[in-house]
């Protein structure tokens, strides 16, 4: 966790300095979400939604963290994906609550993400201190931040790493955060629109079909 706890300091410093947070995520909302998403799993603990609240309001996004973790893992912290073979040869893995990509080298370290230590050397985090939740959620937001420098309005499908906007992720994380707040609106995937609809139905009780 020593280096989980330097990856979370680094990312808080770039993350105050964003515009202030308008939208708000609270523990009860997360818990709601989880058990419209996973209800055929033990629910999780009051004070563990809260732990995952505090995180996602760490961020200049809460709301659209949220989505991309529900998108992105099924809001799942320990999600990792099957070993991906790069075009370059490299192996890599997309681990996490928001599916950040691991680019793996050796001792499961992560070739593309690096912190420096209080030593001034470079740190790489391995894919499983990638497996928690601050970390995950902070990671998530500063690629959402770079995104947003680099791609402009288009940032959502460069984040998932399809420029071409073909698989509408921009607009899944529009579905999921309506739902969030009780409205259904169209768009996106049908796994995704099917999550929004389980949403409203538990949580705010709405006959959708």
């Amino acid at each position: 966790m020593m280096l989980g706890a330097v990856v979370i300091a680094t990312l808080l410093s770039v993350a105050s300095s964003e515009q202030p947070v308008t939208e708000t995520v609270t523990g009860a909302h997360v818990c709601a979400v989880e058990d419209a998403i996973r209800g055929h799993l033990p629910a999780w603990s009051k004070e563990y939604c809260e732990r995952l609240a505090h995180a996602y309001g760490l961020t200049p996004w809460p709301v659209t963290m949220l989505a991309i973790s529900v998108i992105e893992s099924n809001l799942r912290p320990n999600a990792v994906s099957r070993v991906l073979r790069l075009s370059d040869g490299r192996r890599a893995k997309d681990c996490g609550l928001t599916g950040v990509r691991c680019v793996l080298g050796s001792r499961g370290r992560c070739l593309n993400i690096s912190f420096t230590g209080s030593n001034g050397m470079a740190l790489h985090p391995t894919w499983r201190d990638l497996l928690i939740p601050e970390v995950g959620i902070l990671l998530g937001a500063e690629i959402v931040r770079q995104k947003r420098a680099s791609c402009g309005r288009r940032w959502p499908d460069c984040y998932n790493g399809n420029p071409s906007g073909n698989n509408r992720y921009g607009e899944q994380i529009a579905v999921l955060s309506s739902a969030f707040f009780g409205r259904l609106v169209s768009g996106g995937s049908a796994r995704v629109r099917d999550i929004a609809k389980r949403i409203l139905r538990s949580v705010f009780r709405m006959d959708v079909s």
